[in-house]
């Protein structure tokens, strides 16, 4: 596959402004500097008492924005790396990432999952961007439970909340990271996140066919099926007839295993929490709204390129056979190539998941 461009957002201040990738704060200290980033597009609605966890939610790697910093756009060279320096060892962060939902259920083990874009995971340090405030954990290995709180996953919804009401207390955890790919990227590559892999070799390979991580949610989140929009009001299929947009089941074969579908008479539609919020008017081509569906154009690896269309953030996002509730992948990156858009098969994460024995083995989607 060609280079790709892996679809996380929110990376920092600087990439906000020329990418219109969206920032969130907790603290009034900064959502004036944030406001002025993401344009204060949406409005967070009131996280309700008894967190939910469903395809499509907005999520946020930071949770407590306290002392996030945001990088100047003019540094560049050494004075830019002075200054991620500087911040970090002040304890102050620069780099954070935001990305999109997958499908959520149970593993083997009883436990309540869901599935994201691996990309998403924060290195500990950029060379470029600097250090975030919870770096994400070792690749290939599984997070043991004494070390889950080092790797909290939010909801972006409740950081936005609090954001935009001053005074409210950083949002709790939905959930924590339990495993990310270990397919990184090699010497000599250009990482996923767009670096040299010399200067971040925890970046995702651009090539990698089984770009995705695994979350725990905590014991108190509910689960949904049922995709839902900004503003927490459940999301049509493009499908019509009123037929909601769901992930329920996974797309299988005659005999129940996950498969590929085929292509020019399969149609797939996703949801993208990004485009949803905060449609990026620069991308060529541009997509404005979500759900967006489309003809699968080519299968190659288990990776999925159909015209259906996402931006930055959209990573992780549920793609599912139209009008169905099937899983088929994630949203993943984008190529050269036409239409540009790519995706992660529902069968390469499980067939890589599975056999493995570790939180997320054994996923199957809630029906609810």
């Amino acid at each position: 596959m060609t280079r790709t461009t892996r679809l996380f957002a929110g990376t920092l201040a600087t990439l906000a402004l020329t990418a219109g990738l969206t920032t969130a704060t907790a603290t009034s200290a900064n959502a004036l500097i944030i406001d002025a980033l993401d344009g204060n597009n949406w409005n967070a609605y009131e996280p309700g008492d008894v967190p939910t966890a469903y395809p499509g939610m907005y999520l946020d790697f930071t949770g407590d924005w306290t002392n996030f910093t945001p990088v100047p756009d003019e540094l560049s060279g050494q004075a830019r790396t002075d200054f991620l320096e500087t911040a970090r060892d002040a304890g102050k962060f620069t780099a954070a990432k935001s990305c999109t939902l997958g499908p959520v259920g149970t593993d083997a083990a009883g436990r309540k999952v869901g599935i994201t874009a691996g990309h998403c995971t924060q290195s500990s340090w950029s060379k470029e961007w600097g250090a975030p405030l919870h770096p994400g954990p070792t690749r290939g290995v599984e997070v043991s439970d004494t070390n889950l709180s080092k790797y909290p996953v939010y909801d972006k919804n409740a950081s936005k909340w609090t954001q935009q009401h001053p005074g409210t207390p950083a949002p709790d955890p939905i959930g924590w990271i339990r495993w990310v790919d270990a397919d990184t990227c090699e010497s000599g590559e250009t990482g996923g996140d767009n670096e040299a892999c010399a200067d971040n070799p925890y970046q995702t390979d651009p090539t990698s066919r089984t770009d995705y991580m695994v979350i725990e949610f905590a014991p108190d989140v509910q689960l949904s099926s049922q995709v839902l929009d900004k503003a927490g009001k459940p999301v049509a299929s493009t499908a019509g007839g009123g037929t909601p947009l769901k992930v329920n089941s996974i797309y299988t074969n005659a005999s129940g295993a996950p498969a590929l579908p085929g292509i020019l008479f399969n149609h797939v539609e996703l949801y993208g929490a990004r485009t949803d919020r905060d449609p990026d008017l620069m991308t060529v081509p541009t997509v404005i709204t979500t759900p967006s569906s489309g003809v699968i154009t080519f299968v190659s690896n288990g990776m999925i390129r159909a015209a259906a269309g996402f931006n930055n953030g959209d990573s992780g996002g549920p793609v599912v056979l139209k009008g169905t509730g099937k899983w088929v992948g994630i949203v993943t990156a984008t190529t050269p190539d036409i239409p540009p858009w790519v995706n992660t098969s529902a069968k390469n994460i499980l067939d890589d998941l599975n056999p493995r024995g570790v939180a997320g083995s054994g996923f199957t989607p809630i029906n609810n």
